[in-house]
């Protein structure tokens, strides 16, 4: 008779689903609960580095990220924990946290016979903006009217305004990663 030995199957570690700039505060990690775990370890890889433990004893199947900085590409995993250790590494995801949206936005009102003006604050690593306009008294969304490129342009002057309406208007800044909410 041969030796006795234990051995066990090990659990797989849940796939997670990140934010993709959603936030400017956090980057937004969930994943779908494992019946046999009994809680989670998150790991944060940064591009051109090794993976690192972020969070252990996650109760919870979800996570926020405070400490990614914006506008960085991170793949997130995570791992079961169990009576007898850690499950193997789940699938990974990418997620990123936003940079926030231009700030002091201002339009002219009726300054002008030819045009609307509007203005805003330069927004860092940003590499240029889109001006979104509607009509003041709708709920409809907004509509993109100008995509202008450079960091240094912060104005924009709307000729297509039609003389005499009150619009509303919001400005996105666009990085590497995307753009900003509105």
């Amino acid at each position: 008779q041969s030796d006795e030995v234990t051995g066990w199957k090990n659990l797989s570690g849940p796939a997670v689903t990140c934010g993709k700039g959603t936030s400017t505060a956090f980057v937004a990690i969930s994943w779908s609960a494992v019946t046999e775990a009994t809680g989670y370890s998150l790991y944060r890889t940064a591009p051109g580095g090794a993976a690192e433990l972020i969070e252990s004893n996650i109760a919870t199947t979800s996570y926020l990220d405070t400490t990614a900085s914006p506008l960085v590409s991170y793949s997130y995993s995570a791992k079961c924990e169990h009576a007898l250790g850690l499950s193997t590494m789940g699938a990974a995801d990418t997620g990123w946290r936003n940079i926030a949206p231009p700030t002091s936005v201002s339009a002219s009102d009726g300054d002008y016979t030819n045009r609307v003006v509007i203005l805003w604050a330069s927004v860092p690593n940003a590499t240029g903006y889109t001006v979104w306009r509607k009509l003041a008294t709708s709920s409809a969304a907004p509509t993109q009217i100008a995509n202008i490129n450079g960091i240094g342009n912060t104005t924009f002057g709307d000729a297509g305004a039609s003389v005499g309406v009150n619009y509303s208007y919001s400005v996105k800044a666009k990085h590497a990663l995307g753009s900003t909410d509105l």
